[in-house]
């Protein structure tokens, strides 16, 4: 899965780099910011802020049932609406146009899996997701700006990636990296002093947003389509990586923690330690095994050292207890 290929990158860098590595742009390819759902939004670096919270909603970031090494980020809002803000304007960041690719699988008890905001330049395009409106299915719907309601022929409760461009001429919404965009959108002319674009649930109507989030990716350097500006390959499938080496996940952790070891022999060991240096975990693995759990649950919130021995390989990472 796409974080095999940021933990496997990691096990080349001493120690102290793995939480920074993995919260911080700086390491990823040039332009592109990636938030990997590793973490709730705000405590991201650079930090999402709460915004139009409203009376009721709920955000969690859980291990991914389909891949127990990715991490997701859950958002349901049973009340009025509720935004994640990427402000620019907190970052110094000037912002003439806009890349925002998100990776979504809406939540089939709700109606609306993604309503995403971008608003900067005294322009302004709100574009709404739902799955059930004016007996059309699964469309995209413009909130502010000029543009048509539009069937986008996709299962909004599936993963699907969704690529959104702004200038101050016209937006754009790709699916699945194609090239061709389902949908143009006049910006909407807004004066204000805003310089974000926010992404959750923008309509005060109750019980109807929810949605899981794989990452966030954005360039602010400017619109460009999938021919343009590709992926960042942190956030992609990747199948080219050697099977010898060893990481962990999810990080950070609340109870589970997974050492995937493919190359395992009889005498490998896994040892946990705290930050004091205290031994507070030893395994064993099995040779027939290929991952290894262990039950963190127990084991106070803060900072561990994982320490994996195969012969003469060694690895560590440093693992947050949440």
């Amino acid at each position: 899965m796409k974080k095999q290929l940021l933990k496997l990158v990691l096990i080349a860098i001493p120690i102290v780099g793995l939480m920074s590595f993995k919260s911080s742009p700086m390491f990823f390819d040039a332009g592109w910011v990636i938030y990997q759902a590793d973490v709730l939004p705000d405590v991201f670096d650079p930090p999402f802020q709460e915004s139009s919270a409203g009376t009721s909603f709920t955000n969690a970031i859980v291990v991914d049932p389909d891949d127990a090494t990715n991490n997701l980020l859950e958002m349901e809002c049973p009340g009025t609406s509720f935004y994640w803000r990427m402000n620019f304007a907190n970052n110094d960041v000037t912002v003439d146009n806009l890349t925002v690719v998100m990776r979504v699988k809406g939540n089939p008890n709700y109606d609306v899996p993604m309503d995403i905001d971008m608003h900067y330049n005294d322009v302004r395009t709100r574009i709404s997701f739902d799955k059930d409106y004016n007996e059309l299915s699964n469309v995209a719907r413009v909130r502010n700006g000029e543009g048509e309601t539009t069937e986008l022929g996709v299962d909004l409760d599936e993963w699907h990636i969704y690529r959104f461009t702004m200038t101050a001429e016209q937006a754009m919404l790709y699916i699945d990296e194609s090239d061709t965009p389902v949908m143009t959108v006049i910006p909407q002319s807004s004066e204000s002093g805003n310089s974000h674009f926010r992404f959750g649930d923008g309509s005060s109507t109750e019980n109807e947003f929810g949605a899981s989030v794989d990452w966030v990716v954005w360039d602010s350097s400017g619109a460009y389509s999938p021919s343009e500006l590709a992926l960042p390959e942190a956030v992609l499938s990747v199948d080219s990586f050697t099977a010898n080496s060893a990481w962990v996940g999810p990080v950070p952790t609340k109870d589970m923690l997974y050492v995937n070891h493919p190359n395992a022999s009889g005498d490998s060991q896994i040892k946990v330690f705290n930050l004091s240096g205290k031994l507070v975990k030893s395994i064993e693995t099995q040779g027939n095994l290929e991952r290894t759990e262990i039950d963190m649950s127990q084991l106070a919130a803060g900072l561990y050292i994982v320490n994996y021995k195969n012969g003469n390989q060694e690895q560590q990472f440093k693992v947050l207890k949440e």
